[in-house]
């Protein structure tokens, strides 16, 4: 996998019915006519913990890609460190179903019987 960069990064204040927030969007070429797969790592002193995004890049092949994190945390000055990593297909899968079964756990009902 040929890889080049980042192209850009942008910041952009963005209203949702939560209120204001500030979404940080990164750019980067894929390469076209191959299978490349990426993990982003976004990391801010404001979240407990980083925030990761997996893409498969499917869809965008041999296009530019854009990757975001919007946090209500966020605020001006606020700074993010953004790392992408080209990874395997079966890093890729594991990831992928570790946040599957992740999601599900959160998304577990309980019911209680009083």
């Amino acid at each position: 996998m040929l890889f080049y960069g980042i192209n850009r990064i942008e910041s952009i204040l963005t209203s949702c019915f939560s209120g204001d927030n500030i979404e940080v969007a990164f750019y980067y070429d894929d390469p076209e006519n191959e299978t490349n797969l990426y993990l982003t790592e976004f990391t801010t002193d404001v979240l407990p913990h980083p925030e990761y995004e997996l893409t498969d890049d499917g869809f965008f092949d041999g296009n530019e890609i854009r990757n975001e994190i919007i946090e209500e945390e966020f605020s001006p000055g606020v700074a993010v460190a953004i790392t992408l990593r080209g990874v395997s297909a079966q890093f890729y899968n594991y990831r992928k179903q570790r946040l599957k079964s992740f999601l599900q756990h959160l998304l577990q009902t309980y019911t209680v019987i009083l």
